[in-house]
């Protein structure tokens, strides 16, 4: 007789999920201000203490975009650093990738999987840096609310570029006693979407503008040698994960499925003047599942991995971004990331999403970008780059000079260090 599996691990966990969910939501509007009060008092302890204990929850290595300022952290005598491997519900193995690399680098470390720990327990923490401000993206036992006597610093995972509430304020946002900012400018946008003000906000820069801001050296390289030795223009193709999501969410910019073949044949047609590095979202393949077989997505990205002028990339980028040549993309994180190369790239519009959603300094980016919205664009783009044509180069260096730098001639680690010091 065969076995009928039981869905109620599966029901119960749905159940379990919506409840919390529930409780946050009526518990949070209560919590939070009297967890705000108390603010003052834990920034003077932790001012005064001479060791400050740091927690960098990290359940993502492709989206650990404050790692330039662990380092400048271990670097500071005030400092102590310390990286927590926990699991991401939204790629449930990728905590696997970062303790590898922690433990390549050498930095102190604690995996939480293996406690099965709260953060709070095993690391103390005066501090806590989170990679995202989203409940759903941890466990419930990691998230903030579980650490009730430590400080909140946010500096977000992408560039600020959209004018959207339900980014820039979240429960964890709200809860920051600093939250970091590129310029005035995106500081000024991000206020202005926001239904509470508190005073959270400071201009410092991003860590990751300082980690696309290095010398090219200083990048390791991992564009694939070609066989023959010729040296290739070098293009990056980025899909973003919004797939199978048409008109029910203000992030449907994918166009991966209109242009996934195309971009397979072309590839192969380029084969003597183009190396292409496939750089999907990390989300994108758990989306394919929703209109792809699995063997058909497996396949697809072994293409990517095998044929001799591509390659697959998932975890860090700013190498590949920096070694590159141009990139052709939709995704809205990227539309800033990339200028710090100053090199062209070609945005693949699917609707005009990003004319209501992105805030000025993201606009400006975006029209610094060529734009396609069929095949025969993203071929004349390719000519072009082959060719060394590049319309916009000027305007695009200017761009880098006037919105990306940090404020006052430091880095923006310099910035958040000297912000957390009151110095």
């Amino acid at each position: 007789m065969k076995k009928i599996p039981t869905t109620l691990p599966d029901l119960f966990s749905f159940v379990r999920r919506g409840l919390i969910y529930r409780s946050h939501k009526l518990l949070d509007p209560i919590l939070l201000p009297l967890y705000r009060r108390t603010i003052p008092r834990k920034v003077a302890a932790m001012r005064r203490t001479e060791h400050i204990r740091v927690a960098f929850v990290v359940p993502e290595l492709g989206v650990w975009k404050t790692e330039r300022l662990f380092a400048a952290m271990l670097k500071h005598p005030r400092f102590c650093p310390q990286i927590m491997v926990v699991p991401a519900t939204e790629v449930p193995k990728s905590a696997d990738a970062v303790l590898q690399y922690v433990q390549k680098k050498g930095y102190p470390y604690i995996d939480l999987r293996q406690r099965r720990q709260s953060i709070s327990k095993a690391a103390d923490p005066h501090i806590v840096f989170y990679q995202k401000p989203y409940d759903y993206s941890l466990p419930n036992r990691y998230n903030f609310r579980q650490i009730p006597g430590a400080l909140f610093c946010f500096a977000t995972y992408g560039f600020h570029t959209v004018r959207l509430s339900e980014v820039q304020e979240t429960p964890l946002t709200e809860a920051c006693w600093q939250v970091y900012f590129e310029n005035e400018l995106t500081m000024i946008e991000s206020e202005a979407v926001q239904h509470r003000h508190i005073g959270n906000n400071v201009v410092t820069g991003l860590p990751m503008g300082d980690d696309l801001s290095r010398p090219l050296s200083s990048y390791p390289n991992p564009w694939k040698e070609m066989n023959d030795g010729k040296r290739r223009k070098r293009i990056i193709w980025a899909p973003h994960h919004s797939v199978a999501v048409e008109g029910k969410t203000d992030i449907d910019y994918s166009t991966f499925l209109q242009y996934a073949d195309f971009m397979l044949d072309m590839a192969r047609k380029t084969s003597d003047t183009v190396q292409w590095a496939f750089k999907p979202h990390p989300l994108l393949r758990a989306n394919l599942e929703k209109c792809w077989k699995k063997e058909q997505i497996d396949n697809y990205y072994h293409l990517w991995a095998t044929l001799p002028n591509t390659q697959l990339e998932l975890g860090s980028y700013q190498g590949l971004f920096m070694h590159s040549d141009a990139m052709i993309h939709d995704c809205s994180s990227f539309i800033v990331e990339y200028m710090f190369t100053k090199n062209p790239v070609l945005y693949l519009v699917k609707n005009d999403l990003h004319r209501h959603t992105l805030n000025s300094f993201a606009l400006q980016a975006f029209l610094l970008h060529e734009h396609a919205e069929e095949s025969s664009k993203i071929a004349h783009f390719i000519d072009d780059i082959v060719a060394g044509h590049d319309a916009m180069k000027e305007e695009r260096e200017k761009y880098y000079n006037e919105q990306l730098m940090p404020p006052g001639d430091k880095t923006a680690c310099e910035n958040i260090i000297a912000a957390i010091l009151g110095e």
